[in-house]
């Protein structure tokens, strides 16, 4: 039994074990990871039928059958890649779509959709090779965006300027496709004035917002995969202290930005967060409907990525309005993207949360929530400000100091908000 082999028969082990428990929902999560794997073995894909029709999902178990029934028909591997594509599931659209470029290599729809999923799992290299296949069959116009976007990834400056000429050339005959254009332009515009090389940078370039505090400047020296990002992690309150102070340094010594006269928080997790900035910008904690209600200028907060989707119909196109969320999901897209950021991480629970920890032998043990007011753990944050690192903060200061004038924040937040893609053109690696 060959390696890949001994990897897929390892994880339909796994499954099987999850059903015969009854366990169906992590049987599929548990398939999911060999639709991942290079090789197409068509047990992962009967197995995913079965459970799906288990658990009701009769549709989703369709389109795996459709595969079983013709595993050398390139149709149902598209339809099954495409459909997993659209749910955000891109590690495991790349086995379905793998395996119908392999059948149709010169389907330009094919080729496009597993580059795009590559991309998404931050394959740079693989995906623009695809996008290139494809683009060599259909000049679309998405297809020359993500070549221009992909090869200022990589480094390739001057092919990335021909291909966003290509784009302005099509948005000009199409009368179409500006918001994408002006994107892209924004992004060549900060890459040429700051060349980027870290997350932070790179954050920058893509998005022109602030991303405060890297997991390398919790942890200096220490390897980290993601590239800047967290995984899953438990914060403590000096990280959360130096998030809240940093973004009051840059935020009251950068003139782009607005005086802002209340904070408002998105929900319960971030009301301590709202009260510790409340006092540290001397402004009222407003519920989050009175603030809106306000006509002022505010600060409206959020503790992580799940607090923003419920309010992002209600600050979408609100410039009066600095959206900030102390920690950002970077595996899940958003179709809005705060201008201030503290961490990104993949799940993050903060310290008065409740959570898991290591004890004493490594075990998991419960650590529950912290039952006291907003206003008792907003002052566990403020006692912890004279802890931050002042050399680091006049340093983060320094660094959007200089790129202030092309900030996409304060008075130039643009509205509708930016989206948020999990591609970038630094890796990393997830949680699994």
């Amino acid at each position: 039994m060959d390696t890949e082999t001994d990897v897929i028969q390892q994880i339909l082990d796994s499954a099987d074990e999850h059903m015969d428990a009854d366990n169906y929902d992590k049987a599929l999560e548990t398939l999911q990871y060999a639709l991942r794997r290079p090789e197409f073995d068509i047990r992962v894909y009967q197995k995913a039928a079965f459970v799906l029709r288990m658990l009701g999902r009769q549709e989703a178990a369709e389109l795996f059958e459709g595969v079983v029934a013709d595993p050398e028909d390139p149709n149902p591997c598209f339809q099954l890649g495409y459909q997993l594509v659209q749910e955000g599931l891109f590690g495991s659209a790349l086995g379905p779509l793998s395996r119908c470029v392999r059948l149709a290599p010169d389907a330009a729809a094919a080729n496009y959709e597993f580059a795009y999923a590559l991309m998404k799992e931050f394959y740079n290299e693989e995906a623009l090779h695809f996008f290139a296949r494809a683009y060599e069959q259909e000049q679309a116009m998405s297809i020359t965006f993500y070549m221009a976007q992909l090869l200022l990834f990589l480094g390739h400056k001057e092919e990335a300027a021909s291909f966003a000429s290509k784009l302005e050339e099509q948005v000009r005959e199409s009368g179409e496709g500006q918001a994408q254009l002006d994107y892209l332009r924004g992004m060549f515009q900060r890459a040429s004035s700051f060349p980027p090389h870290n997350l932070r940078d790179w954050h920058f370039v893509q998005y022109g917002g602030l991303l405060l505090r890297l997991f390398e400047e919790d942890h200096p020296g220490e390897p980290n995969e993601s590239n800047g990002r967290y995984t899953f992690v438990n914060f403590g309150y000096d990280q959360t202290a130096a998030v809240l102070g940093a973004l009051q340094a840059v935020v009251q010594q950068t003139p782009v930005f607005q005086k802002y006269e209340f904070a408002a928080p998105a929900g319960e997790t971030s009301a301590p967060l709202a009260h510790a900035l409340s006092g540290m910008f001397e402004i009222p904690v407003l519920s989050l409907e009175e603030g809106l209600a306000a006509n002022k200028r505010g600060i409206v907060i959020t503790a992580f990525s799940d607090e923003l989707d419920p309010i992002a119909a209600d600050v979408w196109d609100r410039k009066d309005i600095l959206l900030f969320s102390f920690a950002f999901s970077w595996t899940r897209e958003s179709n809005i993207l705060p201008e201030a950021i503290g961490y990104l991480a993949q799940g993050a629970r903060l310290p008065w949360q409740a959570r898991y920890e290591a004890g004493e032998n490594g075990e998991p043990v419960l650590v529950e929530a912290d039952n006291r007011s907003a206003g008792a753990i907003a002052q566990s944050i403020l006692d912890r400000l004279s802890h931050i690192d002042r050399e680091w903060l006049t340093e983060l200061r320094r660094y959007y100091a200089g790129r202030q004038f092309q900030l996409v924040a304060g008075n130039r937040i643009e509205v509708p908000r930016k989206k948020f893609f999990v591609h970038s053109a630094l890796g990393g690696g997830r949680f699994t």
